[in-house]
């Protein structure tokens, strides 16, 4: 899915942007997509500077899928990540 897709999604879930950054500056405590210099990209929780759960993806729309997915899991186990 593309990064607008992504967004509205997460909108639609109410999602917090404090808990997740896509293409831009990245955050702690939420989960980050970060395009690498070798041009993949890497999905993964940002925790006191630590990268949880590393993955690393050839094409933005994979690794966009995978953070919705990690977040819906969340949603899905009680976290709350609403507004």
């Amino acid at each position: 899915m593309t990064k607008q897709e992504l967004v509205k999604k997460l909108e639609n879930f109410n999602v917090n942007p404090r808990y997740y950054a896509i293409g831009g500056e990245l955050k702690d405590n939420a989960y980050n997509v970060e395009k690498l210099t070798n041009g993949t990209y890497s999905v993964y929780f940002s925790e006191r500077g630590e990268k949880c759960g590393l993955k690393t993806f050839g094409q933005e729309n994979e690794a966009n899928n995978a953070l919705f997915n990690n977040v819906i899991f969340d949603l899905e186990h009680g976290l709350d990540l609403s507004k």
